[in-house]
């Protein structure tokens, strides 16, 4: 299923995280970049791995990894 970019924009205008009239393509997937590179890793490993049964399938997790998967968002 793709993602709406209507709706996520119309969800960040009201959390109060986007500011934007509009969005497009672009700007999310550079949005999206910047925050997976702003992630610290390591803590958010961390916090999710007790949710975790098998804790070692977190190893995979890195800035490339999620770099790598958001390249496959379907938008719409």
């Amino acid at each position: 299923m793709p993602l709406n970019l209507n709706h996520f924009l119309e969800r960040g205008r009201g959390s109060g995280d986007l500011s934007n009239e509009q969005l497009t393509e672009k700007e999310f997937l550079k949005l999206l970049t910047d925050r997976i590179n702003s992630v610290d890793v390591e803590k958010a490993r961390a916090d999710v791995i007790r949710f975790i049964p098998d804790g070692d399938k977190l190893d995979i997790w890195s800035k490339k990894y999620f770099n790598d998967l958001s390249m496959h968002i379907l938008l719409q």
